[in-house]
């Protein structure tokens, strides 16, 4: 789907429809049969292209009178403890148990390499810390990140399922990409080596 798609035409400007989405188009509810024709002049959404670009979040730099800041900056000391914390591999949070993307299919190949803790409307676990985090898209769609990628913030490394659909909006330093890999295999493999490498 592009935006084109939803956005019917700017002809009415004496109100605004705003078509809006955060989700992947493919989990998405809309349903254009309940609008009339030209009734969406404005759309916002995780994608680029949209009238208004709203994703789940994003990073800012900081700025220079902001580098002292505690709330803004991790210092070394920050890194530590939260690695110090962090006892598991990886964790992955799933609400869509069966995905556009198929990543359960490659978590299950994961899974026989390294330890995944599954939390989400697909099990039934409790919480616990871990090092690296799934962050596998449920539909490979331009533009869209999960807001699970987000937890970053928290001092957990992402696991996207494709490096390409972050081009242009994070720079790649800043997660791992599942298909860097030649399999599942060679993923866990690196998941496990930085578990036990931490200055990597």
């Amino acid at each position: 789907m592009v935006m084109k798609d939803v956005m019917y035409s700017n002809t009415n400007l004496n109100r605004l429809n705003i078509y809006y989405s955060i989700e992947a188009f493919p989990h998405e509810k809309f349903r254009r049969k309940l609008f009339p024709k030209n009734f969406f002049n404005l759309s916002m959404s995780f994608r680029r292209d949209s009238t208004i670009w709203k994703p789940y979040d994003w990073f800012e730099r900081i700025k220079p009178f902001e580098k002292n800041n505690p709330t803004l900056v991790w210092t070394s000391d920050d890194l530590n403890i939260a690695l110090s914390k962090k006892t598991q591999l990886a964790v992955q949070f799933v609400s869509h148990c069966e995905t556009h993307s198929l990543r359960e299919k490659y978590v299950e190949k994961l899974e026989r390499y390294a330890n995944i803790s599954t939390f989400g409307l697909c099990v039934n676990k409790t919480f616990e810390s871990e090092k690296q985090e799934l962050a596998f898209e449920n539909a490979v769609c331009k533009d869209y990140v999960t807001e699970k990628f987000w937890r970053i913030k928290d001092l957990i490394v992402p696991v996207v399922i494709k490096r390409s659909l972050l081009k242009g909006i994070i720079e790649n330093e800043y997660f791992i990409a599942a298909d860097d890999f030649e399999s599942p295999k060679d993923l866990a493999n690196r998941l496990i080596y930085l578990s036990k490498n931490l200055n990597e």
